[in-house]
């Protein structure tokens, strides 16, 4: 046998896979001894929770964790509220259901450990100083649009009656509302919207990337005997794994995660400000790339798919007490937008052509709204400051107590209703 070729062996079959051993073995033992660990550094008190593929929703759903210090789920999987009812003790309970996606889960709150100060959390704490028959359940969950909503609160009506501490209830609250936006900017920014399969519905319902389609197909050929497929599923659990659960793998992140940040900031440093288009005509036709006639056509199928899913919503509750909120973001709530250059991008579209695309997208789905007087429509976008977000979308703690401050109005004209009604 060829030496080279030998050689080429003993590296591969021993040298390399000694060489990862002991590298793990080593880093793992210096982390342990030092304490620190690599994976949650960012924060010492960081709570995640496990997931898993939900085939309902087609998205992820979180798994219980009874030992989790800090958690922020149920035992039902659901986004865990200060109070918790039992129909077998209290007769009267006035339960409020909360849908909506990351912004009404809490996140950043919930994972640094401060469930408590999440904006539904401090809404509820408020309520039950009034009325202490209030217990609200969330539904709500990372990514979640309105038609994955309607899921959820279908999910809850077909499950609750068995669970004592699942209460029925009086009034459906949709807070957020900006999940239907991303998928309309999905939308507009598809090149190959003219191709668009009838059975992916636009990207409107619960499969909205390609990579999530791609796996699902690859599943199936797995299940069906495909080995190739079987095989290709093997090497992204055995990757997946080692993302994970690799000492070697956290340790070269962090230093890419060092490296990059030093040198993003040497570039905002130097880039100049971005120049962003001052109307909508001219980001349709320059940055999108589309007419206005195609814009306004896609524009229609998701304000027409949002105002089905919620009207669905509202016939779900059969007292019909359905709020719809649309909440701010922070490059929405204002047209005046700092540092613009070092912040999110979406392709070539910055904040402040989201600015524009976001309030053309809002305005046409309340003209839309108003003209069903059975869903009670918020809009409370235009309010708020640069220090209530943590990121464009997400709240800071000093954020998540301002939302709450506006809602809770809302809620007791609700309950005030409703008292009267009954």
């Amino acid at each position: 046998m060829n030496k080279k070729l030998i050689k080429v062996i003993i590296y591969v079959f021993l040298f390399i896979p000694t060489f990862i051993l002991t590298s793990e073995l080593s880093l793992a033992l210096v982390t342990e001894i030092a304490g620190f660990n690599i994976r949650v550094k960012r924060n010492k008190n960081g709570v995640i929770h496990k997931k898993t593929f939900d085939l309902i929703t087609g998205s992820q759903r979180f798994i219980f964790s009874q030992d989790l210090k800090k958690r922020y789920i149920n035992r039902h999987g659901l986004i865990r509220t200060i109070h918790q009812s039992d129909k077998n003790k209290t007769k009267e309970i006035r339960g409020i259901v909360i849908l909506g996606n990351s912004v009404s889960v809490g996140y950043p709150l919930t994972e640094q450990g401060n469930f408590e100060n999440t904006f539904v959390n401090i809404l509820e704490k408020e309520l039950r100083k009034k009325y202490n028959s209030i217990d609200i359940v969330n539904l709500s969950n990372h990514g979640l649009n309105s038609w994955q909503e309607n899921i959820q609160l279908v999910r809850y009506l077909n499950s609750h009656k068995r669970f004592a501490d699942l209460p029925d209830f009086e009034i459906t609250a949709s807070l957020g509302g900006i999940q239907d936006f991303w998928g309309f900017i999905n939308l507009i920014s598809n090149k190959e919207f003219g191709k668009n399969d009838f059975y992916k519905a636009n990207g409107l319902m619960s499969l909205k990337y390609e990579n999530e389609e791609n796996f699902f197909i690859e599943v199936d050929r797995a299940s069906k005997g495909n080995i190739i497929s079987s095989l290709n599923l093997l090497k992204k659990s055995i990757i997946t794994f080692l993302n994970h659960n690799s000492y070697t793998l956290a340790y070269i992140k962090a230093f890419e995660e060092k490296a990059l940040s030093v040198l993003n900031k040497k570039i905002n440093n130097e880039i100049k400000p971005t120049n962003s288009y001052q109307t909508l005509e001219e980001i349709v036709l320059n940055k999108l790339e589309i007419s206005l006639k195609d814009y306004y056509q896609r524009r229609t199928i998701v304000i027409e798919s949002v105002l089905r899913n919620l009207q669905s919503i509202n016939r779900l509750n059969k007292d019909g007490n359905f709020l719809f909120v649309y909440l701010p973001t922070r490059f929405g709530f204002s047209k005046n937008q700092p540092n613009v250059s070092n912040r999110f991008k979406y392709n070539s579209l910055t904040v402040l052509d989201l600015n524009i695309l976001e309030r053309d997208y809002r305005e046409s789905l309340i003209k839309a709204i108003s003209k069903f007087r059975s869903i009670k429509f918020y809009n409370l976008a235009n309010n708020g400051s640069h220090e209530w977000f943590y990121d464009e979308s997400h709240y800071s703690t000093k954020g998540q107590k301002e939302i709450a401050n506006l809602l809770y109005p809302l809620f007791i004209k609700e309950i005030v209703n409703l008292r009267i009604e009954n």
